[in-house]
């Protein structure tokens, strides 16, 4: 491509042309050697024609290689799509017309022009040399089988990573338009386990990172239409689908948004059970799902606290603690309250302490010193009611209170460090021996 370009500087269209072309032949080998290493056997096959023609200097056998080179690489290897392959043949037309004495008149030959030259070369590098190896169904099925493999990233900034080192990297608007629509069909259809759709949902996040215009185009296409074939029972996957894909809200369509209010508003408990934390993930459904926290039984209101931080629920979950009636759901609520520990005001650290102290469930679960510690490093409020606050909980570590001294030792230790409360003196061992203790006579009635 270098020699083509320098050609055309020098106005050798022609040269330019037949240097260009003879560039694309060379990357198409290229290609096939990249997919015979990865077990394409339709690669090696086809490198062990263009071999065999070159060792045995079979020049009718290397034109016909060359001659059906376009034709291989739209249909055998998928490398130029129909449209694609038009302009390659016109390259291979031009080249010939270059290559051999072809005569524009009686006395003239080929002249190309210069406008002709550059398009040329930038069909030939934007359509193939700058691709990469796999594109159309081989790229497709091996995408896809990236996506679905249980090491692929859940995160978008990885699976961005991942997605860029692969066929993805210079996708075609094809390849990225099949992947998109591909992956959001299966989302809207199937119920996938929550590691596979996060999986998914972070392919489709990074892709439209990648390719933002093509991968909105494909939703607006595709999603519509989709929806609108979703039945009631399956719609929470439409309500999973919004509330991971920013953009697809406003592409869905106004039926599509107030059929999933309307669901948000009077699905029954056990369904809202099914899409309730996504609702609450998008703005046009917060309102309505923060109505129905209520409904929603103590431990699934804690499940959600404890999935993400969200100021609508801190006050349910506040709330519940005082009532509980177990250690193990006494812990749960006290981990959900680490994740909203930067949102607790000095009142609400307060009533935190007033529970710990007065609920039993709470202050004798075993976590319970661990997750209140946590909540102190992550809190950041100092003011009068805070202080109060872990004073009160400093005094549940003392000798013979609540927390036992193992249980509560890193706990007062690193209150000791944030509010400067003197160190709590250990307690005295006593001694249990029973050496000069006097068992009384069966004869003396108890005491």
């Amino acid at each position: 491509m270098r020699e083509a370009v320098a050609c055309y500087r020098a106005g050798a269209f022609r040269s330019a042309i037949i240097a260009t072309w003879v560039a694309v032949l060379f990357d198409f080998i290229s290609k096939l050697r990249e997919l015979e290493m990865s077990g394409d056997k339709k690669a090696a096959q086809k490198l062990a024609e263009f071999d065999t023609a070159r060792k045995s200097s079979d020049v009718k056998a290397s034109l016909d290689f060359e001659r059906d080179l376009v034709e291989s690489a739209k249909d055998e290897f998928e490398l130029l799509s129909p449209v694609e392959a038009v302009d390659m043949q016109r390259l291979l037309d031009d080249r010939n017309r270059c290559a051999h004495s072809t005569m524009a008149s009686s006395d003239a030959p080929y002249a190309p022009s210069g406008e002709l030259v550059r398009a040329h070369i930038k069909a030939a590098v934007s359509l193939l040399l700058e691709q990469p190896p796999v594109q159309g169904k081989a790229a497709l099925e091996q995408i896809f089988k990236d996506i679905k493999s249980e090491y692929f990233p859940t995160d978008e900034d990885n699976a961005y990573a991942f997605l860029r080192s692969g066929p993805m990297a210079r996708a075609r608007g094809p390849l990225i338009r099949s992947v998109t629509i591909g992956v959001t069909k299966d989302l809207l259809t199937e119920f996938r386990a929550q590691p596979e759709r996060g999986r998914q949902f972070a392919a489709l996040r990074a892709i439209g990172r990648m390719y933002p215009q093509e991968s909105k185009s494909a939703l607006a296409e595709i999603l519509p239409i989709k929806i609108a074939s979703v039945d009631d029972e399956h719609f929470h996957l439409v309500i999973r689908f919004v509330a991971n894909i920013d953009l697809a809200w406003g592409i869905v369509g106004e039926a599509a948004q107030l059929r999933a209010k309307t669901s948000v508003q009077t699905a029954a408990q056990e369904e809202l059970k099914k899409f309730h934390s996504q609702a609450l993930r998008v703005p046009a459904l917060r309102s309505e799902a923060i109505l129905r926290l209520d409904e929603l039984p103590p431990e699934r209101v804690v499940s959600l606290a404890r999935m993400r931080p969200d100021p609508a629920v801190l006050p349910r979950v506040l709330q519940f603690l005082s009532t509980a009636g177990s250690f193990r759901f006494a812990e749960s609520i006290l981990e959900a309250l680490v994740l909203h520990a930067n949102l607790l005001s000095g009142a609400e650290l307060l009533q935190i302490a007033r529970d710990c102290k007065e609920n039993s469930q709470v202050s004798f679960a075993f976590r319970t010193p661990k997750f209140l510690e946590d909540i102190l490093k992550n809190s950041q409020v100092d003011d009068v009611q805070a202080t109060e606050a872990w004073k009160s909980i400093y005094a549940l570590c003392s000798p013979g209170d609540s927390f036992e001294e193992e249980r509560g030792t890193s706990l007062a230790a690193a209150i000791t460090s944030r509010f400067g409360f003197p160190p709590i003196t250990p307690a005295v061992a006593i001694d249990e021996s029973l050496d000069e203790f006097e068992m009384p006579s069966e004869e003396e009635p108890p005491i």
